[in-house]
């Protein structure tokens, strides 16, 4: 299957979906540390009295299983558009497209509100470019 290839219009129009997506697993990441960190302040009490068959570290254990489930669920809905999730921390999302005959990936940051530039597939968000209109 081809990969689908975005115009500028197209990809600036997903801006909404994406900050919706980006936004939650943001907030999600953000969960999943809080609960590690819980967990590993349960375990590290009395290491030596803690077990998975304990009805707090369960919880914490089943939470994290919970949160790893919401996120892939979000992953996947912003994949299934044709885009890729590059950082979520940041909020960097890469659309494939083709820029006078080359293939580029148009690059959007969480929280621009529409996509200014672009980078070669080997360059990454360092390389960024200003799209020249």
């Amino acid at each position: 299957m081809d990969k689908k290839t975005f115009t500028l219009e197209e990809a600036n129009a997903l801006i909404p979906v994406l900050e919706t997506e980006i936004a939650e697993l943001q907030r999600l990441n953000q969960e999943f540390q809080d609960t590690v960190n819980i967990l590993n302040k349960q375990k590290s009490i009395d290491s030596s009295k803690i077990s998975t068959d304990q009805p707090d570290v369960f919880m914490a254990e089943s939470k994290l299983e919970f949160i790893e489930m919401q996120a892939r669920m979000h992953v996947n809905n912003v994949e299934q558009y044709g885009v890729e999730i590059k950082d979520v921390d940041v909020g960097l999302v890469d659309f494939p497209a083709e820029l006078n005959g080359e293939n580029v990936l148009l690059c959007w940051k969480y929280g621009e509100k529409e996509i200014t530039h672009y980078h070669g597939p080997e360059d990454g968000f360092a390389g960024r470019k200003p799209i020249q209109e």
